[in-house]
């Protein structure tokens, strides 16, 4: 995975760019991905596909013609979809269009601005002393011109229509963490599905999309699909050396949330979490509008609301490289995605065949309380529980009972001939 963050966090990978079509064109290599294209000046609901940008040059000299700034250097130091000038401007002007964070003096700050048309550099906070000149030569040679947005997306079919997406925005130029880390770590569990043999309760999506407006192309697109859609995980910012977050969808009910929060709590009691509306909002923002109503969580790190340089400080800057990226994050963050998907893969009701307590020392599944309390405390609950309604994950969301361990108890009680299983369906 830390092979797949170093190679795209070395590309300058703007919203519709070469940089951006190079990433997909990598990961079609890993993935087999489909790509859905969107030509500039369609129309998205109330949105607009942007135009290609390109850039050739981009520089800033002294009086001396010395370069203070040159995107040579780093693509961070000239704002993205920035008009070409050319022209020598005061000083004055110059610091206008100069854009720095007081707080990471040493860090190049990373800025888009896709639907602005302006032009702009960045530069760390300490370079604002080297400006001292009256006059400065400006050339920024850009171009816009017609393109396509594009999403990729990779799908492993199930036995029901019900879709479950995992999807990371592929945009950001030369970032690691945001979200180089994000895409990894979805298509490491696309290759692990892909290894298991049984067919899938669900169909997954894996979507590697422009940020914002590409998940909103993709479901104008699919919008008669929209009935199908049962929810899904936004993946972002999981490389650097933080505790997992929870940000919930619009509804913290939905089962996607219930999962997460499940599977993150275990033996972890001081699970952050915090509501859709608490913190910025991308990928997410889009499925859990009020018009589509997909449950969409958010997997990230340590980006608790509004504290992100708390736990991040490298974020949108000069400083997200692949010296940050922890290879323990992002095999972390796979094991707990495919922990949810189990439950998801696995989650079933079940139903009791004979009346009555079961005869449980007859059949040699008795667990002794003497020599296993907590066990046998588990299947007391479970077997409370059996009504013909609750499913697996219901019974053991209520008591805190591990999954698999429930899972297993259920098997033995089946072997036995003594419950029978219920699909839950989609």
């Amino acid at each position: 995975m830390k092979n797949i963050v170093r190679y795209l966090s070395t590309l300058p990978k703007h919203l519709i760019s070469d940089g951006y079509d190079e990433a997909l064109k990598y990961l079609k290599g890993i993935l087999p991905l489909k790509t859905h294209t969107f030509p500039t000046d369609m129309k998205i609901y109330d949105w607009v596909i942007p135009e290609k940008w390109t850039v050739e040059e981009a520089y800033v000299e002294d009086s001396n013609k010395v370069r203070l700034i040159d995107i040579n250097k780093s693509p961070l130091h000239l704002i993205s979809y920035s008009l070409s000038f050319n022209g020598r401007v005061s000083r004055e002007e110059l610091l206008r269009h100069l854009h720095s964070d007081s707080k990471r003096r040493n860090a190049i700050p990373y800025l888009a601005k896709y639907y602005e048309r302006s032009w702009g550099f960045c530069v760390p906070h300490a370079w604002l002393e080297r400006f001292s000149d009256k006059e400065y030569y400006v050339r920024i040679k850009s171009k816009f011109t017609p393109g396509k947005l594009k999403v990729g997306e990779a799908v492993i079919r199930g036995k029901h229509k019900s879709s479950v997406f995992l999807m990371a925005h592929l945009c950001h130029p030369v970032q690691a963490n945001d979200n180089a880390s994000g895409v990894a770590v979805i298509a490491s569990v696309y290759r692990e599905l892909i290894k298991r043999k049984a067919q899938h309760r669900h169909t997954y999506r894996f979507l590697f999309v422009p940020e914002t407006i590409g998940p909103l192309a993709y479901l104008f697109e699919n919008q008669d699909c929209l009935a199908n859609y049962f929810g899904g995980f936004y993946i972002s910012m999981v490389g650097h050396k933080a505790p997992l977050v929870l940000k919930h969808s619009f509804n913290p009910n939905a089962k996607v949330d219930r999962i997460a929060h499940y599977v993150l709590s275990q033996n972890n009691s001081s699970l952050e979490e915090f509501d859709l509306g608490d913190s910025s909002c991308t990928e997410e923002k889009i499925f859990n509008d009020p018009s589509f109503h997909i449950p969409v969580i958010t997997l990230t790190r340590g980006c608790a609301k509004k504290e992100i340089y708390k736990y991040y400080p490298e974020y949108h800057s000069s400083l997200d490289t692949i010296k940050i990226i922890e290879q323990k994050s992002l095999e972390e963050t796979v094991q707990k995605i495919l922990q949810m998907i189990d439950i998801l893969e696995h989650d079933i009701v079940p139903v009791k065949k004979i009346k009555g307590p079961f005869f449980m020392s007859k059949h040699k599944i008795y667990i002794d309380w003497n020599n296993e309390p907590r066990a046998h405390q588990y299947s007391k609950q479970i077997l409370y529980n059996i009504d013909g309604k609750n499913s697996i994950f219901e019974i053991c969301e209520r008591f805190g009972i591990p999954f698999d361990w429930a899972n297993d108890f259920l098997f033995k009680l089946s072997k036995k001939k003594l419950i029978k299983y219920k699909d839950i369906g989609s």
